[in-house]
Order: C-alpha cells, then structure tokens, then sequence
C-alpha cells in the first residue's frame, strides 16, 4: 500500500523522467552508485592482479629447479630436495585458500588481502636468500619451508582477491562484469605463466651459464615486484560495497555473451576433441618435419583449456554462491583443483610409464586422460546454475530470504549489521506502498511506482512491506537512484504509524494477495483480512477528501462489495489500460474517496 503527499512548490526531483524509468526494474543498485570509471575498475585490479604472482611463482620455479639440478646435480636431485621445492607451494596454496577463505568471510575482505600480500612479499624474498646455516641441505630445506608459506599467500589471493573482485564487478556496467574479472583473474595467471617462464631465461642471457647461482636467486627474487606494486593499492582497497550489504581474453568476451556456463562446457569439450586428435595423431606430429604443426596444435589445446575452464571456473565458484559464505565456498573449490594440481604431479610420471618401451604410447597416454577427462567435465557443467549479470545480488537476496524463513535476525549480517532499516516516520504527508514478498526471488518485478510518483512531485513518501529483504533491496535500490524515501516493514492490515495528514494512499497488489478461495462465498479469513486492511484508513489516518486507490485483476463484482462502505467511501471502478496498446490483462483501479464530514 502507498500513501503519499505532494508538497507544495517542490525542487525538481534529481532523477530522470520519461522513457528512464521504463526499465528502473532493471537497475542495478551497485551498478547505479555514483563513481567514475576509474573508481570503479581499481579496486577489480586490485583485488585479481594479485593472481599474477600465482603464475609466476608456480612457472618460475621450473626453471630454477633446472639450474639447481645443473649446480649440484645428484646432490639436489637424489634425496628428495627437487620434489619438495619443485611441489611444496601447492600444499601451502591449499591451506592458505582455507585458512583466507574463512576470515574472508568473518573477519574481512580487503585486510586479508593485505595479510596474504605482506605474506607473499616476505617469503618470496627469503626464499631468493635462502641460506640454511651454509650447508646445501640446510640450503633445500629453507627454500622448501619459504615456498611452502610463498604459497600460503598465494592461497589467499582466491578466496579474499578472487571473492573481492568478483563483487567488485556488480559496480561495472551489466554485461561487461564477467570479462573484467576473467581479464584481472585468470588472464593475470596466464601473463603470470609467461613472465614466470622468460624472466629465467633472461637472468640467464644477463648473468650467462657460469653464474647460475645468481641467476637463479634472482628469478625467485623479482617475485617480489608483482605485490610490491599492488601493496599501495591494497592498502587504500576498502570492503566491495555487496560485502557491506550482502584465447584467455578471446574467453572473457564470450563469457558474458553465452553465460560462464555454456563458455566452460564449450571450451572443455573442444579442447577433449582437440586432445584426442593430438593422441590419435601424435606418431605424424612427432616426425622432426612436423614441429611447427605440433605446435600451433598443442597451442590450440592449452588455449582452449584458458577459454573455457580457465576462464569460467572461479568465475562460476565466485558468483553462485551468497555474500556471507563466499570466502569459504571459493576456498573449498580453489582447494580441490590445488589438491588436483599437487596430485597430478605426482601421477603424470605413472600414466607416461603405462606406455612401456612405445615412446609413442608415452606421448598419447596422458592426453588420452586429460581429454576423457575434458569430455566428461563438458557434460558435468552442464547441471551447474546460470550465472547472470546480477547473479550475485540474486543469490543474497535469496539467501537473505532463506535465513528469514528459519527464523534468523539478517540485520545481523554484513558491516552494517545491528542498524535498524525501519526509520522513524517523520511528520507531514507520507507515502505507503506494499509489495508482496513473492518479488524476493524476482528482483526483475520490483515495480516504477515509487519512482513515477517522485517524478511527478510526491518527494515525501512512506513504502512499506511484510518482508525486510524486499525492504533492504528497495531501499538501497532507491538511494543509489537518488530518490530520497523512506522504507520501513509493516503489515497493512497493523500499521505502526501516528496519525498524520496523507493526501492519497495506493494499494498495489495487495487485495489480490489476501483473496483466495470462492469469492462468491469468501471465507471468514479472507473477509477478515480485508476488513482489517479497510479498517487502517477508518482510524483518522486519512484526510477527509482523500483517494485511496487499490489496484486488482479481479473483476469488480468481486472487489466491489468487499471494498464498499456506505457511511464511508464512495467506491469508483477504473479499467487501467496500458498507454502504448500493448494489450494483457484488464486490471481494475478502485478509487475510494471518503465522504466529507458536513
């Protein structure tokens, strides 16, 4: 129900008019917050750069375990030294996605970010120093323990960068926000792979083959130059605002065209046919002649690996989930492909040897997995739910919903948690409007009423409803737009509001809510809930002359003797009609002027 008044000589209301409203169901409330391109795009930056030094540290160490082997040779490789150091960050990574995924989501987005950076930026420089008591397994051992907490703090760039850049996102423009989180996310991963593989080839080309203790030390050591950049930044970052509250580029664009989804099965399932081809093909393409085909080839393989599973997985494991357990729920996910990296490792060497004395069936064998595995994958994603622009708003609001119908206080939730969304009515005309809660679970019907009659000139308006995540969601909604009104939780039928002049009240959809059953015979409860809805404005709350309007899609024989009150309203039936022909349903408008008092 809306009851509103429409104060004399008014400013002109700061929000658009016409046409702009005609999609106000659509907006976005974070997307509508008033920021400047750059204000929006830095902290996504900030918070999935930090995926950069993920890359660069797991690909670097390849190279540097390779010049160790050359340093020492059996000394490195026989006692176990090049496993631990080559492997050991995997194991760190999977705690630190834990341990970051929980105080993510209780403790805070933005500090664990800093605390997994500091980490980062710590270890990766005492491992390019380690130094072990000046023994060489003292040596292996402390580049063991500094790789192991190196990816401690790699581990907490998923759940508290990833996370935070995926709610970042909700600020930028609908239909960008997959890409720019799979451009600052996965994308830095992959540049993270490259550098990870030329800055050693580098320090080798500079320091040459006779100073590869240099070299080596060095590459471990320019690790630290990615989160050293990005500190400033991490340091200013402040909590995403739905935290608050609630080719790998060629796959970035795709991704908000088909939905993360259909991206993923699509990207995996072609790169399973692209692994098989290679298997089945793989005696031609090994000849010396056919180097160049094996390598566009295998080129086309991994990036479709990056176009689809690369791309869309953190996407999908940070956007189907609600705000409050998002941290955690990335981290699990996070983890279990980790464990599967650490795993694979271990067995690739097993699925090689399968092939026996065939150096042929070598080569095949593990893209024969890989790609079976590809292939099933495909069809697997296919049952994981459609990620949307606004998915992330959806899944809070249902959640939020969810935790109210357990009976659970969601005022308690967020950063702002213990404000009281209900303020205070403040004297003079005020607007009520009622919505019913069935619009929880479809953001997309949250109707222009309130924005239309502020266009007009009603600015002081009241709307209220039965459900405070629709209270929430509106109220925050209408703030972003610039449309100062206030939203409180009430039953029609019970209002908790002093007596106060209101020139019109609006009723939209509530009578047809409250009416079910035969209405030729309405039930006792049906008339009862009606009665006490009519007896809110027989208190004296309305002025004498005013319009109660109530909207209906049932027919007036129905509505008419429910509504009708010969000493008190004079009952007019409207049919409204959509200006623009557009046909649907008749929906009828009953006008109820009160008698003035003679």
């Amino acid at each position: 129900m809306k009851l509103f008044g429409k104060k004399n000589d008014v400013a002109e209301p700061n929000v658009s008019t016409g046409s702009d409203f005609d999609n106000l169901a659509n907006v976005d409330p974070l997307a509508t917050i008033p920021k400047s391109r750059w204000e929006r795009i830095w902290p996504v930056m900030a918070c999935g750069s930090g995926l950069f030094s993920d890359g660069y540290i797991n690909n670097v160490i390849g190279s540097v375990s390779t010049m160790l082997k050359t340093i020492y040779g059996k000394k490195y490789t026989d006692n176990g030294s090049q496993k631990n150091v080559s492997a050991i960050a995997f194991a760190g990574t999977v705690l630190g996605q834990l341990i970051f995924g929980y105080t993510s989501d209780k403790w805070s987005r933005s500090n664990s970010l800093l605390i997994s950076t500091i980490i980062l930026i710590i270890f990766a420089a005492l491992g390019a120093a380690s130094y072990g008591g000046g023994t060489l397994n003292g040596m292996f051992a402390a580049l063991t323990a500094y790789r192991f907490l190196v990816g401690v703090g790699i581990g907490g760039e998923y759940p508290a960068g990833s996370v935070a850049c995926s709610e970042a996102t909700g600020e930028l423009k609908s239909g960008t926000r997959n890409r720019w989180f799979i451009l600052f996310t996965n994308v830095m991963i992959d540049w993270g792979f490259v550098v990870g593989a030329f800055v050693p080839y580098l320090m080798v080309v500079i320091c040459t083959d006779k100073h590869l203790r240099l070299a080596w030390r060095l590459s471990l050591g320019l690790g630290v130059v990615p989160p050293l950049l990005l500190l400033y930044l991490r340091i200013k970052l402040k909590e995403p605002e739905e935290f608050k509250r609630e080719s790998a580029m060629l796959g970035s664009i795709f991704s908000d065209f088909v939905g993360p989804k259909y991206a993923l099965s699509i990207g995996v399932f072609l790169q399973g046919i692209v692994g098989f081809l290679m298997a089945g093909l793989y005696r031609h393409l090994a000849k010396p002649g056919n180097v160049g085909g094996f390598a566009v080839v295998y080129g086309i393989f991994l990036s479709l690996g990056e176009f689809g599973p690369g791309d869309n997985l953190g996407l999908i494991a940070s956007k189907s989930c609600a705000t409050g357990v998002r941290g955690q729920y990335y981290a699990i996910a996070a983890a279990t492909g980790k464990i599967g990296a650490f795993v694979g490792t271990y067995i690739f060497p097993y699925i090689e040897k399968a092939g026996g004395s065939d150096s042929v069936a070598t080569a095949q064998y593990p893209f024969y997995v890989s790609s079976s595995l590809c292939i099933f994958s495909a069809f697997l994603v296919l049952l994981l739910p459609h990620i949307g622009q606004d998915t992330i708003t959806t899944e809070d609001i249902k959640f939020r919903a969810y935790l109210e119908s357990k009976g659970w206080d969601t005022n308690q939730m967020g950063l702002m948690k213990g404000e009281n969304m209900e303020a205070p009515v403040e004297s003079g005309s005020p607007v009520l409007s009622e919505k019913r809660a069935e619009n929880v679970f479809q953001p997309s019907l949250l109707k222009t009423l309130t924005a239309d009659l502020y266009t007009l000139g009603y600015t002081h308006q009241l709307s209220v409803d039965s459900s405070q995540v629709v209270i929430q969601a509106m109220a925050l909604k209408y703030s972003a737009l610039g449309i100062d009104t206030e939203w409180r939780v009430m039953d029609v039928r019970a209002l908790e509001m002093g007596d106060g002049g209101v020139d019109v009240a609006v009723d939209k959809g509530t009578l047809d809510a409250f009416l079910y059953g035969s209405l030729w015979n309405p039930l006792a409860e049906v008339r009862g809930d009606v009665g006490r809805w009519k007896l809110e404005w027989e208190k004296g709350r309305l002025e004498d002359g005013c319009a109660d309007l109530g909207g209906a899609l049932l027919q007036p024989h129905f509505m008419r003797p429910m509504l009708a009150r010969d000493d008190k309203w004079d009952v007019e039936v409207e049919i409204l009609e959509d200006p623009d022909g557009g046909g649907g349903f008749e929906y009828f408008g009953f006008v109820m002027k009160r008698y003035q008092d003679t």
